[in-house]
């Protein structure tokens, strides 16, 4: 579009980027390194789940894992990640019942 990146444009950037990170330190400073230790553990959400279910499982079964480790059990949700599993090729499904590729 016949725009052109100039020294001036590039210097207001590196200022705007150094600007922006001076006043959220200055702000927020006391509020990040206090938050630092205390951060939640998400290392639950970090694991794959299908290694918690049988081979061969059902749209319950999966729902009923997500329960008992502490996830939502919405449909939504539960479906979401049926079909994630299937698109990513982990799984296929055929009649309400899922079966584990090998791979």
């Amino acid at each position: 579009n016949g725009s052109v990146w100039s020294e001036d444009i590039e210097r207001f950037a590196s200022w705007s980027i150094d600007y922006d990170m001076w006043c959220k330190q200055h702000f927020f400073g006391d509020m990040i390194e206090g938050g630092v230790d205390s951060t939640p553990d998400n290392s639950r959400y970090n694991k794959s789940l299908l290694p918690l279910l049988p081979d061969e499982f059902t749209f319950d079964q999966a729902r009923d894992m997500r329960r008992d480790i502490g996830r939502t059990t919405n449909v939504r949700d539960v479906r979401n990640m049926l079909y994630q599993w299937v698109h990513r090729g982990f799984i296929v499904g055929d009649g309400g019942r899922y079966r584990k590729v090998k791979g």
